[in-house]
């Protein structure tokens, strides 16, 4: 069985649909004009339980956001959006007004769409603060800050990406799907010492694109992120998703073919154990339309499938 122990989450608030409401542009105070007070809040997270004073004490925080926009976010929504928006152009730290208290539910909530629409594993702890104006005028902020949980350098892992994509030119959407879903399970096996392992750090490793397309071994987060690497290298939408594989938390994609969202999933697709050239499609291309595989299961976490669909065609500026 493969198994994902992240984003069992149970029972938490859904928030409204995605892409309703057109994003406020970042209001930029002047350097002189305003000063931040925040205070530590915690990181929400299900994994990360101390995060190290020096990231976060007085001093570094006024470091950090001095002179940087804030964002007036309307919904829950729109700041998943934004979450996407700013980790894909290297924004890590940024402040927010929001109508509404950021705790640990909408932690919870935020937690699984940034999760899925990025390759790597990172998570986020927040701040609660104020912003005083030159009127005196004080606005509650929230601060956001990113960080890393596996150690892996990127730059191999996408010169490895791009020569595989080059190679793709000139097929259909179609095809390139297929050749990405064959060569992740052509090249990865699933990592059961990772999975057997106490370690949490084999969990983060394993479960990373990088694990998949330079070690060769993964585990279903590593093998979905992969497909995510290679499948937007080639200019496709596409997304992560997770739900129940047979008994098991589990991860998989979602890519967006011909005005229609499909399912792949290359875990299952890759005997276990691994199976020298052996590729199967048994998981390859099911239109969500048609509900998940008979064995898989959209249940158990914290978020809605249609509302999770709306998120991709947001952030990928597509028609619905």
């Amino acid at each position: 069985m493969k198994k994902l122990l992240i984003l069992s989450l149970l029972g938490l608030i859904l928030f409204s649909s995605c892409g309703a409401n057109k994003m406020k542009e970042p209001y930029y105070f002047s350097k002189d004009s305003y000063t931040i007070n925040q205070s530590y809040m915690g990181s929400g997270s299900y994994f990360v339980y101390e995060i190290p004073s020096s990231s976060w004490n007085q001093s570094n925080l006024n470091a950090k956001f001095v002179n940087q926009p804030i964002y007036f976010i309307d919904s829950l929504a729109d700041l998943n959006i934004l979450f996407y928006n700013m980790l894909q152009q290297g924004y890590l730290e940024f402040n927010v007004v929001l109508p509404f208290e950021f705790g640990a539910e909408e932690y919870y909530d935020s937690y699984y769409y940034f999760m899925a629409s990025n390759p790597d594993n990172w998570d986020f702890y927040y701040y609660s603060g104020s912003v005083k104006t030159q009127d005196g005028t004080t606005i509650k902020t929230t601060g956001f800050s990113f960080f890393r949980l596996d150690g892996y350098d990127d730059s191999a892992m996408l010169e490895m990406a791009g020569d595989f994509v080059a190679s793709l030119q000139g097929q259909s959407d179609r095809d390139k799907v297929i050749a990405i879903h064959r060569y992740i399970v052509l090249n990865t096996a699933y990592d059961m010492n990772a999975f057997y392992s106490s370690d949490s750090q084999d969990y983060w490793n394993a479960s990373s694109a990088y694990s998949s397309l330079i070690n060769h071994k993964a585990m279903c987060l590593g093998y979905a992120k992969a497909f995510y690497v290679l499948a937007r290298e080639a200019g496709l939408p596409v997304l992560i998703t997770s739900g129940m594989a047979g008994v098991e938390e589990h991860a998989w994609n979602l890519v967006y073919l011909d005005n229609a969202w499909y399912q792949v999933d290359a875990t299952w697709d890759d005997p276990t154990p691994d199976v020298s050239g052996r590729v199967l499609e048994d998981y390859l291309l099911r239109p969500v339309s048609y509900g998940p595989w008979s064995d898989h299961r959209y249940v158990g976490f914290a978020f809605d499938l249609e509302q999770y669909l709306d998120f991709g065609n947001a952030i990928y500026g597509l028609n619905k």
